[in-house]
């Protein structure tokens, strides 16, 4: 067995350094403050009826559960290699591969553990911490890390550490549970404390009872017990459930939940607000439900190979954005999700969305105003030491992190949320990847009574949103495209974007030009705007974000002898491209060193105040495309 990182370590110090954490800050949640006394108790709804009492401990104790948490998930048996029958807070498992291993099986038997997480016991994990090989801890300091973990002499309900600590504990159990399951041709999953069992064996029907009874005495030898009152037999003929996922012939859910999660839908889109169970609910929970839904929808839709090829994750590559004709395969579910994430995503809340033509242009915009916070409280405020909010939102392209510096581990130490653009928003909205051809299909949502656009491929969610429901929104979609010149621009991504405006009937080629000469910015149609970013020192050279940076700087940085070129077919041998130079950076900036790269004078006043006149501009009466073109901006 793999040695753990607490592995016969003897003092607190080891143990604080295993926690990456300060002796002292250690000494004084475990002595003074004391752990026992950092918990908050409440109770839950139980959809069988009744209530389950959930103890939650407090930041400063979650935090370093946390910790212990992410330690104990490096075991083999908190793997999804090392654990055969656990689903339950491994990676890459979950319900859905819980389920589906008890796909189309004649019989499928349900139990589970009960008061699962209690029954284990300060003693038993303090025994595990002891005496298992790859820990082999310290009496004294297996009593600090078990101290850190249990509540009342047990573990607790909702701490972050209970889950890896019982999958450890039980893995062994695991084992044993697999062995007799063998005997009877079952197959054997474990989702937490729901034990489930499957087989095609028609001799089952008279064995389960022989079974069921062998099960119990090994549970009870191990210190558990079963609850008889959710033990039960299902049959094929009937529907069959594993951990709340119909698993008959395909994975599914209940009618009743798609039903009520599409009814919870139409109700944000009308009212702006919903319910679930009794409560106010948020758009995140929609999501979730909306994304389980799809979750299943792929599956089946990888298990019968049909329409456009499933992975485990969204197909993002640039070659799949030509494929439309997913849009036609989409089942009525994904078609539900689809318009979910667009109403998410482009109409829902105030706070504006920014859409980039390049990868690293969001990185620059958010350094800035970080840097100029003090200047632009229309788009930024700062929360806190190091802590920002932003007043608007931005749609980050897939592949523009930078994960070699030390920024990039800082987010996602953190889990910074950046609304970045996920794999499913390309997938489901058409959105590519890179550079201003990347909206042409987004642009086909706007567009009305074009005979080259498929209303079935791209519904008019932006009228239907905010026109047809008669409802005043203040979120603005702003592209933002680099500025070229208009004479050494055509083909350009930005002069592709206004004659696509114009092919779609969104809006005259020439008052689009109009508008960006006299303003900078254009409103499109509904509440899409173009923006592009304004020409530096009132030249007319062709303006990129890297052009407002200081010059100067920039053309003497040298990497390994290269230089920088924004050129997108550039010489590799000599030059480095925009992604290397954002990786230099973001490295100074966040190290508080300069390294001579100009970030800092990213001082683009036109920039600036074109996206927070546009971000303060509020909607107001009859939204419609009339009333719109006809309002001041």
């Amino acid at each position: 067995m793999d040695k753990s990182p607490f592995y016969q370590i003897s003092t607190r110090q080891e143990l604080a350094n295993v926690l990456n954490m300060q002796l002292k800050s250690l000494s004084y949640v475990l002595y003074k403050l004391n752990p026992q006394n950092l918990y908050t108790s409440f109770s839950i709804p139980k959809k069988s009826g009744g209530v389950r009492d959930i103890v939650a401990p407090q930041k400063t104790l979650a935090n370093i559960q946390s910790k212990i948490a992410n330690i104990l998930m490096l075991q083999p048996e908190n793997e999804a290699s090392g654990s055969k029958a656990s689903h339950g807070f491994i990676k890459n498992k979950s319900i859905l591969t819980n389920a589906k291993t008890h796909r189309n099986e004649k019989y499928v038997l349900n139990t589970d553990i009960q008061d699962f997480f209690p029954s284990f016991s300060f003693g038993r994990v303090l025994g595990f911490f002891e005496k298992n090989n790859a820990f082999m801890m310290d009496h004294k300091i297996a009593v600090a890390l078990t101290n850190l973990c249990c509540y009342k002499q047990k573990l607790p309900q909702g701490a972050p550490s209970s889950p890896p600590i019982t999958n450890l504990i039980f893995h062994i159990v695991d084992f044993k549970i697999i062995k007799l399951a063998r005997k009877y041709k079952l197959n054997y999953t474990r989702y937490v404390d729901d034990l489930t069992f499957s087989t095609n064996s028609h001799s089952f029907l008279k064995t389960h009872h022989n079974f069921l009874a062998e099960l119990n005495a090994l549970i009870i030898h191990e210190g558990f017990n079963l609850n008889k009152n959710k033990t039960h037999l299902e049959f094929n003929n009937s529907r069959q459930e594993v951990t709340g996922i119909i698993v008959n012939k395909k994975l599914n859910v209940h009618k009743e939940f798609y039903k009520k999660t599409r009814a919870m839908a139409d109700n944000l889109y009308k009212n702006n607000k919903f319910s679930i169970d009794d409560a106010n609910g948020t758009i995140q929970q929609l999501d979730g439900r909306f994304n389980y839904i799809n979750q299943l929808v792929r599956y089946n839709k990888k298990i019968k190979k049909r329409g456009t090829p499933y992975k485990t994750k969204y197909t993002h590559f640039s070659e799949s954005f030509s494929k439309l004709d997913r849009f036609y395969s989409f089942t009525g579910k994904e078609q539900q999700y689809r318009k979910f994430l667009f109403y998410k995503y482009f109409v829902y809340g105030d706070s504006s969305i920014i859409l980039t033509e390049g990868k690293t242009d969001v990185s620059y915009i958010k350094l800035a105003l970080k840097k100029y916070v003090a200047n632009y409280p229309q788009l930024i405020s700062l929360q806190g030491l190091n802590k920002f909010k932003y007043a608007i939102s931005f749609l980050n392209h897939p592949q523009s992190n930078i994960k070699n510096t030390r920024c990039h581990k800082e987010k996602k130490k953190k889990k910074m949320n950046t609304n970045q653009m996920s794999r499913r928003i390309p997938f489901f909205i058409g959105i590519s990847e890179d550079g201003g051809n990347a909206y042409d299909h987004f642009l086909k949502y706007y567009s009305e009574g074009v005979k080259s656009v498929n209303p079935k491929q791209f519904p008019n969610y932006p009228k239907y949103f905010i026109s047809d429901l008669g409802k005043a929104y203040s979120k603005k979609v702003i592209i933002l495209l680099d500025n070229e010149n208009n004479e050494k621009g055509n083909g350009s991504p930005l002069q592709c974007f206004i004659s696509k405006c114009d092919t779609f009937k969104l809006k005259h080629k020439e008052d689009i030009i109009k508008e960006l000469n006299t303003q900078s910015y254009s409103h499109i149609k509904y509440n899409l705007f173009l923006l592009t970013i304004p020409f530096k020192n009132d030249s007319n050279e062709d303006c990129t974000i890297e052009s407002l940076l200081d010059t100067t700087e920039i053309s003497s940085l040298s990497l390994s002898g290269k230089r920088f070129s924004k050129d997108n077919t550039l010489n590799t041998t000599n030059n480095f491209g925009k992604q290397a130079l954002l990786t230099q950076v973001l490295s100074s900036n966040c190290q508080g060193r300069r390294k001579n790269v100009g970030l800092c004078r990213l001082k683009n006043v036109g920039l600036w105040r074109s996206i927070g006149s546009l971000n303060s501009i509020r909607f107001t009466g009859d939204f419609n495309y009339v009333g719109m073109m006809n309002q001041p901006i």
